[in-house]
This record gives structure tokens, C-alpha cells and sequence, in this order.
């Protein structure tokens, strides 16, 4: 059992409390600390000594094992808490000393005394002792007896309180103070044996009393774990940090509240049954310790939209003065190899989400996935690390007023530095390098005993980080598979609040802001973390996952032109695209989209570019579909109206582009759906459908799916899905007063006409003898949902559905189907990430008007003016259509059939010639089929001309 003595480290376990001899205890007034179970309670000055687990006679099954003592020195009693080693996943009501184990406190403090232990315990004292006090809990109770090196075990009388508090590992107890001791006090302070009361008081102040203490466990007769200590409070603070990294892409996503249910007795219980992000906020929150959090931007906006109160105790955390907001590039892309342009700008735009929605200026950031790489590579390391590196990213941070960034100890700070020696803070150039302990990450994460061993070997002048993906403590993504994390990780932050007196938890920014943390320069040095590359670069082999993923023209890059454009090359030109283009909403919006489908570039699974990454790079090039839109909106176009076939987006294909002075719609062959509608007026331009930003769980490609809905997407037509099926556009008229256009396939077909100063397509549907289902979905001001989440309003005609959308709160942007009386009715809503929409369905022939822009607050009566006004006016007038005839000659019969029912009394027959009895109508017989809906209806008419040739 080693220890060291005074006020420095000790080698300590679970420990004992003390007592006195039976004839010298006295009762008296209140002390300074109240045995309560609240670790609390007990200062620095009482913090005696600090132990690491695992040091005692049972190793890593740690029976009896001390973790600390604290020792109070009160005017009329003596107060001892000792902390005892119980594991992570063990329920608070399980006993800290098993059935059998005694736990012990001998103090010396006067002349004479016992080298002998307590009950015949083998072994000697390291001092003689007076007295003590002994510990146990059989039976699960908490019990304390007084013993003497006089008179032997004297009894419980003279222990006043003995506490074993559930949610904590400590054992309390406090005993009347003997006479012996009494003695000890004026001694000590040049005083009169009879001037006690006169001298008590300061004594207890300074817990000046010259005392030793032999701290011990026992079972059987052997001693299982001890330390030694004296009345001088602990010298030496160890200093830790807790550094969360939460990442996803902008998508539902279970990471926030786990799947487990909230099952915890408390947030604080080590034995936590639950998963979820928000067990590690209410942990840090239960026990008051400081969290530096950093949560990517995309999450940022998904908790927005899907967890709003989960953004919200984040902003609790930071009005309380517990959290710090770490900062990091907006998509998590690996910056080295993206240009100054996109990194600067994906800094500045997540320091002003976290500004925006937390109220906190970030000083620290996260370097996605720990990518640092220079080009020249000049570490001196004799590795290259530089191929593809454009961009040095350091200036990227101190542009936008962050200090310091957390990378790896070994990999970036190890070489010709003394890293794994010291726990201190870097500076290189202008920028702080804070070094996470990748030793220290693995023990909290699998074995958090050794963790606390490791805070416990730390000094004053260091900081010891812990930096990880909150993934893993949070037992969610790729931290499922160890189901131990979230214990291991509760359990630590409870042995740091249980001895906050010389453990002390900070925010990142105070570590930096305080001169007693040692700062030294350093050579950093090129690469990742072990999993990704280490000092080899991304991927290893010198950056070489970027430069695959970069140059990838394969089967799974749907580019169409020819030849193929690679990744690499589609990024660099919607870049060039965005950079040129007006300063806008619009434009702004490009930049989203392509910082957040560079997302965490180039990943590779099982040596190939991952699957998911292939959905993120595809789409890059929406954002050019925004520059584009964006010199609409900037008045860059020359003619007011058009309607033409272009590669809008520089995919290679061919697009349907038709607008005017209000809209720009876009419709994709891919379904032929409305895959983009920009809307421009006085004093704003917003697009209200496409969420390009958000991810595409399911495909490569532009094809509606989990979180992506076009509008005017026809997913049945008389019962065959053709939301993704290839269309052919016609442009009917290209320029003029009003354009025109039709989609068309084998069953359907679409005809737009778009009019100068209108807000809204009109689409007259014709599916001859089918019912047509048509999905509509709307994110109505893209750019400003990213940011607020839920910030629209449902928009329903109060007379049953003449028309139905969505309204933005914020900017009025409004997205809304307006069906009249023109065949078409309302069947269903739905949602998906940014997005809010609604399903129609008419037969054989109707039409909708498709509306974007702004919309004017509801009248008195609950109607929307622009919408209600287009209600009125949208009606029947699409004349049937004839799509088949036959004539029989036999009989001189003649069947026409339509592409939807008429009212027979409302036919008139010309044309034929013959009017026998001079009535202003030819001699035809009109008859109708047996396919009748209802009386006086039908589809197909039977028309006997015998009459007209007689």
C-alpha cells in the first residue's frame, strides 16, 4: 500500500472514520461541517487525502478500497468522511463496505499510544495512535463504534452521527472530541490545558491541531487497503476537463434522447440503464460541473426542427455558467483539403448558429475529425502528410476570434515534445493547442477507475482532457457497441464532484484565461487520430482517403457529363458557382448546401468511399442550382419571362426552367417534379421547396425519399408510382406575357403556364381514366429554417380545403396548393426534416395552382387574401378531352370515349349535316355506355348517326 505523505498524492482507497476514548467525551455546540451526506459540505481545508483505486489487497476487484479522506476539526466534535471504491453499474443501496469489512481511523495526537491495530488486524500502525474510530455496515447498516489505545472498543455512545448516503460513496461519521485531544488543542497553541473553550474556536478555524491519521480497511484479520495522512489540508489540485463532440448530418436522428426510455432513478446514478446525448447533459448538470460541448452545426439545425427543448438545455447549461460552446466547420468537412474560402466562411457560420441560438461566443473549437495537415509538411517526423493539402487552417479559427483547438496528444503534440510527460497547453503561431489524452479517453471510456488514477497523478499546472465523439459516453451510433460508457463516464464526473476541494472541472476558456496553467511552444505535427491515419494523414498513406474520394468517377457519382465529372471537380466549380453569384438569400443559401454535402469528406468503410458519403456528394451540386437562382433573383436575367431546357443544375441533364418576375421553378426529369421553386419580391428571395441541405438518407440521387419530397411528385397514377420515373418536357411557349411547358409520360401528363407578376404555377393534370396522387412538399424559406427550426404556421382554407401550405413566421415565405373547384381534393399532410407538406388527388383531368412567396397575415374571417382570392377564380374549365373513338359501320354507330365524365343532357351534336326535321340539330341518336357513375353521367358516348345518312 503506498502513499505519499503531507498534503501530496496519496494511494489511497476506501477509507475509515474516527473516534474517542470512552471517559473524555463531551457534548457542546454546532461545528463547521454538519454530517448531512453532502460531499458538499466539506471544504478544501478538510480534504486530508486522495487515493488511487486498485492499490489494494484485492487489485481490480477493489473490496475495501480507499479513494479519499476528509477531516473536520470542530470545536465540540471531530468529523471524518472516508470514500470507498464502488463500481460504476452498482446500485447506490449496494453497502460500501461488504458484509465482513471494517473501515478504521486512528489518529495520534499526544504522547504515547499503540503500534497494535484494532481486533488483532495483523500488521502495525505506521505511528502510535490515541484513538479512532470504526466503521462498518452490516446488514447494510451504517454503524460507527469509538476505540481507545487504552481501553479497547469502547462502544457507540460517544459517535454522535454515522451517515452512509445512497448517492453517494462516502461514509460520514462524527464523534464527541476526548478529553486527550482537548489537551492536544492547547498545547498546540501555547494555551492553558484549561483554556479550551478560550482557544476552540480558532483551532477549528485553521485545523491547526497537529494530528496524524492511519486510514484503513480490514477483513479477516488482513488489511485490504490504507493510507496515511495529517491535519494539513491537501497541497496539490488536479485539473480536468470534459470536452463532448456531438456529429451527425442534418436528419432525424435518435443521438439527442437515446432509445432506451428515461429509466435513470436520477441523473447522477454511475448505474444508468438509459442512452442519449442528454444523459451527459443532466449528469454535468446533476453534480454542478463544468461541460465544453461542441454540436455540429447540421445537429444544431436537426435539434431545432426535431428537438427543440434539447437546444434549449444547452442554452440552460450557458445561463447557469456551466457550459462552454466549442465551435468547429459548419459540415464537418476535412479542411485541409477545402479551400480558405469554405472553411473560413463554414467557422464563421457555426460561430454565429452558436451565438444566435446559445448566447455564447466560442473561444475553443473542435478541428473536424482532428484533421490537421500542412502542405509543406515540416514537422521533422519523416513522414509526408501534405498531398492535397490547399489550405492552412489555422487562420480559419483565429479569423473568427477562436484561441485554441483541441487536437491529439500523441499524434499532433508527441513528436520532439515531452507530451506524454505533462498535460500542458501548446501555443503554435497565433492559435492554442489544447491536447486531448487519448490514455485518459480510453480508461473514462472502458475502465474509469484508472481514470480516476490518471486525475489523481495530474498537478496543478496541467489540465487533463477528456475529448471524444459524445457518441460513445452516450452509448448511441458508434458508441453502442460498449454499454459500460455512460456508467463509467457518470461514475467519474461523481468522483470529481464528490472531492470538488482538490479535483477541480473546468470550462476550456478558464483554462486558458488562468496563468496557472503552463504554456509552451511546440513543433505540431501532420495527421489524424490512430483510426483515421495517424501521422500518415487521412486515411493514411498520405492523405490518401481524400485523394480517392476527390478523384472517384465511378458507377456511384451520377454526374451525366461526358466525361464524368469527379468529386473533387464538382465541389471546386459550385464553389466558383457560389462565389460569383449576387449576395442574396439565395446565394447564401449555395454556400449551405455545399458546406454541408462536404460533410466529413472522403470517409471511407472497409477501404471504399462509405455509402453515405456518396449521398452527400451527389448533391453538391444543388448548390449551383442556388447560384444560379441567385442571379434570378439579383435581376441578372435579360428577358422577364421564360421557359426553356437547361442543365440548370451542372449535372449533365437537362432540366424544365420556367419563371417570370415572382418565380423560378425548376422541374426535374426524374418524376418530372417541381424539384425547385424560387420566389423573389420587395425586400426578399427565398426558395420554399427544396431542402437541399439536409441529407439524403436513401439515395445518390435526385429522387424523392425519406427527406426529400419535390412538389407535384405523382406517386400513383391509377396505381403505379412515377415519382422517380424519367419524364419528357415541351416547351408550347418559350417567351411572352405567359409561358407554357408540359411533363408528360405514357399515362400523364403535366401542362404549366406561368403569367408575368403571378405567384404561383397553374398545372392542369390530364390522366385519362386514372386517379392521380400528387406529393407536395415545402420548405418555405430554406435558409431561415436551417436556423429556427419549426417556424411555421399550417395554412388551411376555413371552408374545407380550397387550399392548404405553409407559412414561415419569420419571413411570410409561403408554399400552398390551391385546388378551387377544379377537381382536385386534400388527402393527407407530412413531414420530414425542414420540410412540411400535403397530398392531393384528382381523376382523369384537373388543375392546382402551385403558389410561393409572400402571403398577408388572416383576415378577420380566417382567410388568407392571396390564397382565397385564388380559390375563387380557380374552378372547372378544362373542356373534356376525346382520348379514344371507333366507328362501327355496320350500324353507323360511333363511341367516343372522354378523359372524364359529362353530362349528357349537355350535349349538343353539330357537325353532321342532316337535319331532316329542320330542329337546328342533326338526326343523331345519342346514347351512353353501361359505365354510368351517375345518373346523367358517363365517359363514353355511343352516337347512332343512322339517322343523319337516311
Amino acid at each position: 500500500m503506498n502513499y505519499i505523505y503531507r498534503g501530496t498524492l496519496f494511494f489511497t482507497a476506501l477509507v475509515v472514520l474516527l473516534s474517542a476514548p470512552y471517559d473524555a467525551f463531551a457534548g457542546g455546540e454546532a461545528h463547521a461541517v454538519e454530517i448531512s451526506g453532502d460531499p458538499h459540505a466539506w471544504g478544501a481545508l478538510n480534504a486530508k487525502a486522495l487515493d488511487p483505486v486498485y492499490d489494494g489487497a484485492t487489485g481490480r476487484d477493489a473490496v475495501g478500497d480507499i479513494m479519499g479522506f476528509y477531516f473536520d476539526q470542530g470545536i465540540d466534535r471531530l468529523s471524518f468522511r472516508i470514500s470507498l471504491y464502488r463500481a460504476p453499474d452498482t446500485p447506490g443501496s449496494t453497502p460500501l463496505l461488504p458484509e465482513g469489512v471494517r473501515a478504521f481511523v486512528l489518529m495520534d495526537y499526544t504522547e504515547g499510544g499503540t503500534g497494535e491495530l484494532p481486533y488483532g488486524v495483523s500488521g502495525s500502525a505506521p505511528f502510535l495512535w490515541d484513538s479512532g474510530i470504526e466503521l462498518s455496515q452490516p446488514e447494510g447498516e451504517a454503524r460507527a463504534r469509538t476505540v481507545d489505545a487504552r481501553f479497547g472498543v469502547l462502544g457507540t455512545e460517544h459517535a454522535k452521527q454515522v451517515i452512509a448516503p445512497e448517492r453517494w460513496p462516502n461514509l460520514e461519521a462524527s464523534a464527541d472530541i476526548p478529553q486527550v485531544f482537548r489537551d492536544a488543542v492547547t498545547r498546540s497553541l501555547g494555551a492553558d490545558a484549561g483554556d479550551y473553550e478560550a482557544v476552540a474556536e480558532i483551532a477549528a478555524r485553521d485545523e491547526s491541531t497537529p494530528v496524524r491519521f492511519y486510514v484503513f480497511t480490514a477483513l479477516d484479520g488482513e488489511v485490504l487497503d490504507d493510507l496515511e495522512a495529517d491535519n494539513t489540508p491537501l497541497s496539490n489540485m488536479h485539473n480536468v476537463a470534459f470536452a463532448q463532440h456531438l456529429n451527425q448530418g442534418l436528419t432525424y436522428t435518435t443521438v439527442f434522447r437515446g432509445e432506451r426510455g428515461e429509466n435513470a432513478v436520477y441523473a447522477g446514478d454511475p448505474n444508468n440503464p438509459d442512452d442519449g446525448a442528454d444523459e451527459i447533459l443532466g449528469a454535468h448538470d446533476y453534480y454542478n460541473l463544468p461541460l465544453n460541448w461542441h454540436q455540429g452545426g447540421l445537429l444544431i439545425s436537426a435539434a431545432e426542427w426535431h428537438d427543440p427543448q434539447f437546444n434549449d438545455s444547452l442554452v440552460s447549461g450557458v445561463m447557469a455558467g456551466r457550459y462552454e460552446i466549442l465551435s468547429s466547420a459548419l459540415g464537418q468537412h476535412m479542411m485541409p483539403f477545402v479551400s480558405d474560402d469554405i472553411n473560413g466562411k463554414a467557422v464563421s457560420v457555426e460561430n454565429d448558429m452558436i451565438n444566435t441560438l446559445y448566447g455564447y461566443t466560442p473561444r475553443v473549437a473542435w478541428v473536424p475529425e482532428r484533421v490537421w495537415c500542412e502542405n509543406p509538411d515540416l514537422d521533422g517526423n519523416g513522414i509526408d502528410a501534405s498531398a492535397h493539402v490547399i489550405d492552412y487552417i489555422g487562420d480559419d479559427f483565429t479569423d473568427n476570434g477562436i484561441w485554441a483547438v483541441i487536437l491529439d496528444d500523441y499524434v499532433h503534440c508527441g513528436y520532439a515534445n515531452d507530451v506524454f510527460n505533462d498535460h500542458h497547453i501548446y501555443t503554435y503561431n497565433s492559435i492554442k493547442i489544447l491536447p486531448l489524452d487519448n490514455d485518459f479517453v480510453g480508461q473514462v471510456n472502458w475502465n474509469a477507475g484508472d481514470a480516476w488514477n490518471t486525475i489523481l497523478a495530474g498537478t496543478s499546472d496541467e489540465i487533463i482532457i477528456y475529448a471524444n465523439d459524445a457518441e460513445i459516453a452516450a452509448e448511441v451510433s458508434q458508441g453502442a457497441g460498449n454499454p459500460d460508457a455512460l456508467n463509467n463516464y457518470i461514475w467519474l464526473l461523481q468522483q470529481c464532484s464528490n472531492n470538488s476541494a482538490t479535483v477541480g472541472v473546468w470550462k476550456l476558456t478558464d483554462v486558458l484565461n488562468d496563468p496557472g496553467f503552463t504554456t509552451q511552444s511546440l513543433t505540431l505535427q501532420s495527421g489524424t487520430y490512430g483510426l483515421l491515419g495517424e501521422w500518415w494523414g487521412y486515411g493514411g498513406g498520405n492523405n490518401s482517403w481524400y485523394g480517392d474520394w476527390a478523384a472517384y468517377a465511378g458507377d456511384s457519382n451520377l454526374d451525366a457529363h461526358i466525361p464524368k465529372w469527379n468529386y473533387g471537380a464538382q465541389w471546386t466549380h459550385t464553389l466558383s458557382k457560389v462565389m460569383a453569384g449576387p449576395v442574396n438569400n439565395l446565394n447564401e443559401m449555395g454556400w449551405y448546401i455545399l458546406m454541408t454535402n462536404l460533410h466529413e469528406t472522403g470517409w471511407h468503410d472497409g477501404g471504399e468511399i462509405s455509402g453515405w458519403q456518396h449521398h452527400y456528394s451527389n448533391h453538391i451540386r444543388s448548390g449551383n442550382a442556388h447560384a444560379e437562382a441567385a442571379r434570378w433573383a439579383g435581376g441578372l436575367y435579360i428577358d422577364p419571362t421564360g421557359a426553356y431546357t437547361a442543365d440548370f443544375e451542372d449535372d449533365g441533364t437537362d432540366e424544365l426552367v420556367m419563371y417570370n418576375d415572382r418565380i423560378l421553378a425548376v422541374f426535374d426529369p426524374v418524376g418530372g417534379k417541381l424539384q425547385w421553386l424560387f420566389c423573389k419580391g420587395s425586400g426578399y428571395n427565398y426558395s420554399v421547396v427544396s431542402n437541399d441541405n439536409v441529407y439524403w438518407v436513401d439515395t445518390d440521387g435526385d429522387y424523392n425519399e425519406t427527406n426529400h419530397v419535390a412538389a407535384l411528385s405523382d406517386v400513383s397514377v391509377g396505381g403505379v408510382n412515377r415519382e422517380n420515373d424519367l419524364y419528357s418536357f415541351e416547351v408550347i411557349a418559350a417567351t411572352g406575357t405567359t409561358v407554357e411547358a408540359r411533363a408528360y409520360m405514357t399515362d400523364v401528363e403535366k401542362r404549366i403556364s406561368l403569367t408575368s407578376g403571378d405567384q404561383f404555377l397553374k398545372v392542369q393534370y390530364r390522366a385519362p381514366g386514372n386517379r392521380v396522387y400528387v406529393k407536395n412538399g415545402f420548405c418555405t424559406d430554406n435558409l431561415d429554417l436551417t436556423w429556427s427550426g419549426k417556424s411555421f404556421e399550417r395554412l388551411w382554407d376555413p371552408d374545407g380545403g380550397g387550399y392548404f401550405g405553409y407559412r414561415n413566421t419569420n419571413t411570410d415565405a409561403t408554399g400552398a396548393i390551391v385546388v378551387g373547384t377544379a377537381g382536385a381534393t386534400h388527402n393527407f399532410q407530412f413531414e420530414a426534416t425542414l420540410l412540411t407538406g400535403d397530398e392531393f388527388y384528382g381523376d382523369g383531368s384537373f388543375e392546382v395552382y402551385v403558389y410561393g412567396g409572400y402571403t398577408s397575415p388572416e383576415d378577420g374571417m380566417g382567410y388568407i387574401p392571396e390564397l382565397k382570392a385564388l380559390r375563387d377564380s380557380l374552378v372547372d374549365r378544362m373542356a373534356p378531352l376525346p382520348v379514344y373513338g371507333v366507328y362501327y359501320p355496320t350500324n353507323d354507330d360511333l363511341q367516343l370515349e372522354f378523359d372524364e365524365d359529362i353530362n349528357t343532357s349537355t350535349v349538343v351534336v353539330t357537325g353532321f349535316g342532316f337535319d331532316n326535321d329542320d330542329d337546328g340539330v342533326a338526326d343523331v341518336t345519342l346514347t351512353t355506355s353501361d359505365s354510368l357513375r351517375t345518373t346523367g353521367f358517363a365517359r363514353r358516348l355511343s352516337f347512332d348517326i343512322s339517322a343523319a345518312t337516311a
